[in-house]
């Protein structure tokens, strides 16, 4: 009786630990692909301690939870071999026993020995189990060596404390070989005082990035020397090159997480290098997205953002604040480009469902796919009397759009103005002419559901086929309030309704604010209702908490939730964040738009000319012209190294390629 209670404990145990180890598995391989993956960012930032942090708290969970899984697997091993063989071993044992007390001659021997060998088993489980942890224990071991190799750079001396660059950069005679043997810069030369500027330029493969890496000692050169204030770069701890140097690649990785937690990652590294250092301000953060052009971006994923009832009820009352604030003072002047939501009003631009509902379900009981499945919607609207008046609309709607495209091929275009989507085209044909014959309480029920579904789908302001019939649509507003009253006697809490006066969770910040539909498409009035909204946020002093609130925008996975614009003006922000003294741009702008890049480009003219030595990859030659210096690079060598104005000049390769863009 004992192992029919035990077991099942066990197993059940065993089977939640091997969840758990399952999920942890594949939380560790993701990690451990990311990390290989923005390597480069890790280097340029230092922020080994924060990636060794992570990564050793995963390898702690992981450990006791596959020790917790591989102790309950055994036990029910050990267990269940224990007492399925104690009851023989007993029997064996009480008969020995006999035996030699002369109650029992025959086979006292053979008892002994049974009982001997139903004992093994169970031992040798625990064996078994002590071989296995044993050839884990010689993997794992095996497995960090092959990890345990040396580093390249030393990534602090004790023995001192870090170097304060200022951002002098001297480069003599610089070659780097690669692993395969290929020579990618040969004999590089060039000098940077602290707060100059300089352009690497060239062809493809000429060299540029390779020269950039090096500099920021992401690469190991392979001869010559780079001095940064005198020190060799190969020297340098790598809390000496972070402590004052930035880098922005042309492919930043950006890290699953939020906007703010990818914004002070290099920052993070930072502090743990200068303990003292402030962390960066609401305000610091909110102007280095204002200087990059996230700032609109980041304030639209606020905008976005649906809030928990548990954690934002606060905000969400000071955000009915506004929504009231915005209706009194906006609701006239913008109500031929959004129907506001009214109770007592019928919308237009929402179709029939939403008007019955008016508010958005809770559950998913009332999910919007197949309405007609739903035995308690459906006997509402029974109740209603709405099942035949809305089946009678659909029918119309089919006969119309019939009527007018007739045998035209079907394309997507054509049903724009009609709820009819282009997968049940055939479908409704067949029903309208199943109607040229038969009434249409005759239809087969499916059938008769597929009307009801297209009135359901019917928004009188796009759908200008069909009118809405006055009655039915005094029926259905009646409907609506016998809907309220069904749910809340039926089913509370199914529904959040709308209320002016009452925050809808279910919903983003933006459609609270605005409690309506937008009932246009043109641009400028779109931009009209944004510019109402943005400019009442602002008058409500509510701008700088709605940003705070798009910088907690989940990324996604290397960042897959951002457009590539978005990222590098990301990569960029978090880099001067830091206000680095060297400040390192391999091609960081070019998936940004010529206005981004024009703006990134004066921000760098503006406000980090002289104070950081600034070391460009460029690909756009009209962005460079305030450059202290340009290098022109072909084949891993400098050819012409100079000013704009002295290398136009020259008229030699670089007067060519300005020549050829132009």
């Amino acid at each position: 009786p004992i192992i029919v209670f035990l077991i099942p404990i066990l197993q059940k145990r065993a089977n939640q630990a091997n969840k758990k180890r399952v999920d942890a598995t594949r939380k560790m391989s993701s990690k451990i692909g990311e990390v290989i993956t923005g390597i480069h960012e890790i280097q340029g930032n230092g922020t080994f301690r924060i990636e060794n942090e992570r990564f050793a708290k995963l390898v702690r969970k992981m450990y006791k939870i596959r020790l917790a899984w591989n102790s309950y697997k055994q036990g029910i091993k050990v267990g269940n071999n224990f007492f399925v063989n104690l009851g023989p071993f007993i029997i064996f044992l009480l008969g020995g026993y006999l035996a030699m007390n002369g109650r029992l001659e025959l086979g006292a021997m053979v008892a002994f020995l049974s009982a001997q060998e139903k004992l093994y088993d169970p031992w040798k489980e625990l064996i078994d189990f002590y071989q296995t942890y044993m050839d884990a224990a010689v993997s794992y071991k095996r497995t960090m060596e092959y990890f345990d190799i040396p580093i390249e750079f030393q990534i602090e001396d004790k023995s001192r404390p870090v170097y304060d660059l200022t951002g002098a950069i001297e480069v003599k005679d610089l070659t780097f070989v690669s692993e395969s043997g290929i020579q990618l810069l040969d004999g590089i030369s060039l000098s940077l005082k602290p707060g100059e500027s300089l352009a690497l330029i060239g062809y493809s493969g000429s060299g540029k990035s390779t020269l950039a890496l090096c500099i920021g000692q992401l690469y190991a050169y392979t001869d010559g020397h780079i001095y940064i204030d005198g020190h060799e770069v190969l020297e340098l701890t790598k809390n000496d090159v972070v402590n004052q140097m930035g880098f922005v690649s042309q492919s930043p990785f950006i890290f699953s997480g939020t906007i703010e937690e990818n914004l002070l990652y290099a920052v993070e590294a930072l502090k743990a290098i200068r303990p003292d250092m402030p962390m960066p301000t609401r305000d610091d953060k909110i102007a280095v997205l204002h200087q990059t052009g996230l700032f609109l971006d980041v304030l639209q994923f606020g905008f976005n953002t649906i809030l928990s009832r548990e954690k934002h009820a606060d905000l969400a009352r000071e955000l009915i604040r506004v929504r009231q604030n915005f209706h009194r003072e906006f609701s006239d002047a913008l109500s031929k480009y959004v129907e506001f939501f009214d109770e007592n009003r019928y919308l237009y631009h929402a179709d029939v469902i939403e008007n019955l509902f008016m508010g958005t379900p809770n559950t998913s009981d009332y999910s919007r796919e197949d309405l007609t499945q739903n035995p308690r919607f459906m006997g509402f609207l029974g109740k209603a009397e709405l099942v035949r008046p809305l089946t009678s609309l659909g029918a119309e709607l089919a006969k119309q759009t019939v009527d007018i495209l007739g045998d035209l091929e079907p394309d997507a275009v054509f049903f724009e103005q009609s709820p009819i989507p282009l997968d049940q085209w055939e479908e409704v044909r067949a029903i309208v002419d199943q109607l040229k014959r038969t009434r249409l309480n005759q239809l087969p029920q499916k059938d008769q559901n597929l009307l009801l579904n297209l009135a359901f789908r019917f928004k009188p302001g796009k759908h200008k086929l069909v009118s809405l019939p006055g009655i039915l649509e005094k029926m259905i507003l009646e409907g609506r309030f016998l809907f309220r009253e069904h749910i809340s006697r039926e089913d509370p809490g199914a529904f959040s309704f709308y209320n002016l006066s009452e925050y809808i969770f279910s919903q983003s910040i933006l459609n609270n604010i605005l409690f309506g539909q937008i009932t246009t498409t043109n641009v400028k009035a779109i931009d009209t209702i944004n510019q109402s909204i943005i400019q009442l946020i602002i008058e409500e002093d509510f701008l700088e908490t709605l940003v705070e609130i798009g910088m907690q925008f989940e990324v996604g996975s290397k960042g897959d939730r951002l457009s590539g614009g978005q990222k590098q003006k990301l990569a960029i922000a978090r880099t001067l964040l830091k206000h680095p003294r060297i400040l390192i741009m391999d091609e960081a702008t070019s998936a940004l738009d010529n206005k981004s890049q024009s703006r990134i480009q004066n921000l760098i003219e503006t406000r980090w000319k002289g104070k950081s030595t600034i070391i460009s990859v460029a690909h756009r030659l009209d962005i460079i012209k305030n450059y202290d210096k340009i290098a022109v690079m072909k084949a891993g060598k400098i050819i012409e190294l100079g000013s704009y104005k002295e290398l136009i000049d020259r008229k030699g390769v670089f007067y060519e390629l300005v020549g050829g863009r132009k």
